[in-house]
């Protein structure tokens, strides 16, 4: 795979290659053509030459050509610059490289949600932060939440899995996403401080184009009466039939007039303003999409939104129109002529507002359309940077081949078999020996499963579970809540679910279960708690170092499964092979720890 990436890399270094050498040649005929202008302006002048005019007039044009491939040409750069470092991302995520990525998502984590602190679904070294290519904010809300545990299992879970499915098979397109995206992003945040800009009585932009209830019918007069004033006293002045003085003054009227008004025009133009100076790059990934081939339904359905006749590809093409037109306005001189003769912002605003009122969702949609995109690629990411299977619907049992842990370097790796059906599993071994790792493993691969992904394993199969965790469990010293008493927070939340009778079974993963409390009440209150788990519609799997736990029964008599990790040694270095075994654990290596660490002494 790192072979793909390093061909498709120097591929794009050879086009940057190219496209800097084009631009420098162009830099530097736009600076002759304009001195040649510049000189065949100035000897037609001084001569009155013709030809050196018609000349010079010729070179401003060419001047003017050269002007708009420079830019293009420069955007064409700033494209395969930015698509190298997704690139780069890509083999960072190969080589273990990917925890400095700079979005972790952490900034989306609510204080109640365990999963993610648990299985490291958000934060530093995360999931997210390995699979994630969202750069709208909309996107990466969306790839968070699918990310979660969900309650139900989505009706449309097969439909993702062949949009993500296919999506993966798309390594060129995804990378052409993210680049457009993240240019996108990054110049809509330099818009973001004028869009929340408030005005002087506390009234936000945005509010103010809500309240804006028609294009106002004095304006709609004025841009016709202003130009044809405008157009009818020209004609006079020149044909010597009015003075020049009279045009000066309607002008100067007119002027007023056309900006006075400016707060108003300015709120019908706020959708303008939205999409800023994106709108090229955010029509281009329109485009992008609306000219990919793709069979799954989902993907079909946001292509059919984007490219159909008056869709939202046609829409936005529209409104950077408009927008190239308000453009005009930044040149002080061309904005003052063209409103005091042809009332220009009138026009603008009034093409903007009639395009709010027919496309006044476009916006929101477009959005959506490309985060729905962004969190589905994001999935996609996993098969290309990872070697996942497709799972399969199973019965009452948690089965995989071959199941490893997704964050983890795939050269270092361990991966384990595990067939769990039991309503109570325990799982003891040794310190450091792989248990919580392998509750993880479990977990966040369901997690992808019911997100419509593919899963890290040979193969893989679940029916659907409420997940629950009890993990990372941290105090609450505000709330005058414990570490201890925060895990039975934690396990009452499981058992209330389990005691509420639902059809959806409970899958709940204890890892260390009680360990903040003395060894007495541990063992007695994690019978009690497995005990109660245990009888309802839920299967249990537990991690601990109290081998009477081993021996528990069910609420219905049944013996708990017993599984295990164990340690070996070299010389006086304890290792581990991370595999799980049949049975219960009958080692200990606390002492080799501490002894190991200088803390124990024989």
């Amino acid at each position: 795979m790192n072979k793909m990436f390093q061909e498709e890399k120097n591929r794009t270094k050879e086009k940057i290659r190219g496209l800097e050498k084009r631009f420098v040649r162009i830099s530097w005929g736009r600076v002759m053509v304009f001195i040649t202008a510049i000189v065949c302006l100035s000897f037609g002048l001084s001569r009155g030459n013709a030809l050196l005019l018609a000349a010079a007039a010729l070179c401003l044009v060419g001047f003017l050509v050269l002007v708009s491939i420079h830019g293009h040409v420069s955007l064409d750069l700033q494209d395969e610059k930015t698509r190298e470092n997704v690139i780069d991302s890509y083999m960072k995520r190969m080589n273990n490289e990917w925890k400095d990525f700079p979005d972790d998502g952490e900034d989306l984590m609510g204080k109640n949600d365990h999963a993610s602190f648990d299985l490291d679904i958000a934060g530093r070294a995360s999931l997210y932060q390995l699979l994630h290519i969202c750069h709208t904010e909309e996107g990466r809300r969306k790839f968070y939440a699918a990310l979660q545990p969900p309650a139900e299992l989505p009706e449309n879970v097969e439909e993702r899995r062949a949009a993500i499915r296919e999506l993966s098979g798309k390594f060129s397109f995804l990378c052409a996403l993210e680049s457009v995206t993240t240019r996108i992003t990054a110049k809509m945040k330099k818009k973001r401080s004028f869009l929340m800009e408030e005005t002087e009585d506390g009234e936000k932009e945005e509010e103010k184009q809500k309240k804006q209830t028609g294009f106002p019918a004095w304006m709609q007069l004025a841009r016709f009466i202003i130009p044809a004033v405008m157009t009818v006293l020209t004609v006079f002045t020149v044909m010597g039939v009015t003075s020049p003085g009279i045009l000066i003054i309607f002008f100067l009227v007119f002027l007023v007039v056309t900006l006075t008004p400016g707060d108003s025009i300015l709120s019908m133009m706020l959708p303008v303003f939205r999409f800023g100076q994106s709108a090229k790059d955010l029509i281009g990934l329109l485009e992008l999409i609306a000219k990919e081939d793709f069979q799954s339904s989902i993907l079909s359905d946001m292509k059919e939104k984007i490219s159909r006749k008056g869709g939202i590809l046609s829409a936005a093409a529209q409104m950077r129109r408009i927008g190239q037109a308000q453009s005009l306005s930044y040149n002080t001189i061309i904005h003052l002529i063209l409103n005091g003769f042809l009332a220009w912002d009138f026009h603008v605003g009034y093409a903007a507002y009639k395009w709010n009122e027919k496309n006044g969702a476009l916006y929101l949609e477009c959005m959506d359309v490309i985060a729905s995109f962004e969190e589905l690629g994001s999935f996609a990411v996993l098969p290309i940077v990872r070697k996942t299977c497709v799972p399969r619907k199973g019965g009452g049992k948690l089965v995989g081949e071959g199941i490893y842990h997704p964050l983890l370097a795939q050269d270092t790796v361990v991966a384990n078999d595990v067939s769990f059906g039991a309503d109570v599993t325990i799982i003891t071994g040794s310190n450091m020996s792989g248990k919580t790792t392998l509750m993880r493993t479990l977990a966040l691969n369901l997690c992808l499963m019911y997100a419509g992904a593919e899963v890290c394993a040979e193969s893989f199969s679940a029916g659907f579970y409420r997940l629950f965790t009890s993990m990372r469990i941290r105090d609450d010293v505000t709330g005058g809540i414990s570490t201890f008493y925060a895990e039975i927070l934690r396990i009452k939340e499981m058992a209330d679910y389990v005691g509420q009778g639902k059809e959806i079974p409970a899958l709940c993963m204890i890892d260390e279960i009680f360990k903040g409390t003395n060894s007495a009440d541990r063992i007695a209150g994690a019978k009690e708690a497995i005990r109660t788990l245990s009888s309802g519609n839920c299967m249990t799997i537990v991690t601990t170092h109290d081998f009477e736990l081993c021996d528990m029964k069910t609420a219905a008599g049944k013996d708990a499964e017993n599984y295990h990790f164990e340690e070996y040694y070299e010389g006086d270095n304890i290792r581990f092979d991370y595999k799980i075994r049949e049975g219960r654990c009958t080692t200990r290596n606390a002492r080799a720890l501490l002894t190991m660490a200088g803390l124990f002494h024989e």
